[in-house]
């Protein structure tokens, strides 16, 4: 019977973090879409953008952005944001 209520108290335990996770995961995506909205991104640079902020390890967008042949191309014409 113990290994029943260990059981079950683990699943609480996994339910209860699983739900923060999810929260913060909303406000994640909440901050990010405020993001968007205020820097005006060029919709062709919204990925290396994502891909900045979620995934990996350079201290500056732009750094991250011209390692990319299309990053090169969207600062070479000026339009990584919008006017």
């Amino acid at each position: 019977m113990s290994q029943i209520n260990e059981g079950t108290n683990c699943e609480q335990k996994i339910a209860k973090y699983k739900a923060f996770i999810m929260e913060l995961s909303e406000v994640q995506e909440s901050y990010y879409q405020k993001l968007l909205k205020e820097i005006k991104i060029n919709p062709k640079a919204e990925e290396y953008l994502f891909d900045y902020i979620y995934d990996n390890s350079f201290s500056n967008f732009y750094d991250y952005l011209v390692q990319f042949p299309q990053g090169k191309e969207l600062d070479e014409s000026g339009t990584i944001y919008k006017s």
